[in-house]
C-alpha cells in the first residue's frame, strides 16, 4: 500500500453512506481508518445509529487505534433490522433529532480525523420526516457514496446524487463496490456512464475481497475528501 504525503492539519471529515443497505459501508469506512492509521493519524469513527445486531459496531471498534466501548462510537442501537425510526418505535424507544445531532457534533469537535457511517440508505427515517440525508446536510460534512457495481446502479446513484444536490450537500465521490456474487458487469461501464453521463466524482472501484484501499483510490480519496472541505 503506498504512503501518501500527510495532510499538515490532519484534518478529515466525511460522512459515508450508500444507496441501499448492506452493499459495504462498514466495510469500506473500515478501510479508510486502516488507510488512516497507516498515514500515522489517529482516526475514529461513529455509527450513531445501528440496527439489526451490532457487528457493525464490533468491526469499526476493532480498527480504531485506541480501545473504545460500543457507546462512544454509537449513539443508538437497536436489535431489529429496519430503518431506525421503526426500530426504535419497535423498541419502545424513540430518537430526538436535537440530541443526536449534538451528539455527533461533540464527536466531531474532539476527533479531527472522523468518519461518520450511515444506517442503511441515504433515504432511510431516523423520525418522522427526518431521514439519513437531514443528518448529513446538517453535520455538513462532505459525502462518500457506495453503490454497488451492479445492474440498476446507475439510476439508484443518479437519483441519490440529485437528491444531495437539491439539499446542497457535498458529493466527495462515489465509490463502487464490487459485491460478491454479483453478474459480472463489462468492465467499467457503470463507472463510465456515471462520469460521462451524470458527471459524477466515480473514484473508483472496491473490490470486496480486499484488505487494504487499491492505493490509486486512496489518493483519490484524501484529494476529493480535502478539496470539499476546503470549500467549506
Amino acid at each position: 500500500m503506498t504512503s501518501l504525503q500527510q495532510s499538515p492539519t490532519r484534518f478529515l471529515q466525511a460522512f459515508i453512506t450508500a444507496t441501499d443497505t448492506n452493499v459495504g459501508k462498514t466495510f469500506f469506512t473500515s478501510l479508510l481508518l486502516r488507510a488512516a492509521k497507516e498515514k500515522g493519524w489517529r482516526p475514529f469513527a461513529l455509527k450513531p445509529l445501528c440496527t439489526g445486531g451490532e457487528e457493525d459496531i464490533k468491526i469499526l471498534l476493532s480498527e480504531l487505534p485506541s480501545p473504545f466501548r460500543k457507546e462512544d462510537i454509537c449513539y443508538a442501537s437497536y436489535p431489529h433490522p429496519a430503518a431506525p425510526a421503526v426500530a426504535a418505535e419497535l423498541s419502545g424507544k424513540t430518537i430526538s433529532k436535537e440530541d443526536l445531532l449534538d451528539w455527533c457534533r461533540q464527536k466531531l469537535t474532539q476527533n479531527p480525523v472522523c468518519f461518520i457511517e450511515g444506517a442503511g440508505g441515504w433515504l432511510v427515517p431516523i423520525v418522522q420526516n427526518w431521514c439519513i440525508a437531514d443528518l448529513a446536510a446538517e453535520l455538513n460534512l462532505p459525502v462518500l457514496l457506495i453503490v454497488p457495481d451492479r445492474l440498476g446502479c446507475v439510476n439508484h446513484t443518479a437519483l441519490t446524487a440529485y437528491h444531495m444536490n437539491t439539499r446542497g450537500v457535498r458529493l466527495a465521490g462515489v465509490i463502487l463496490n464490487q459485491l460478491p456474487g454479483q453478474q459480472p458487469l463489462a468492465a467499467g461501464s457503470n463507472a463510465d456512464l456515471l462520469r460521462k453521463a451524470f458527471s459524477l466524482p466515480v473514484l473508483g472501484s472496491l473490490p470486496t475481497d480486499s484488505q487494504f484501499l487499491p492505493s490509486p483510490l486512496e489518493e483519490a480519496i484524501w484529494q476529493a475528501l480535502q478539496a470539499a472541505q476546503a470549500l467549506s
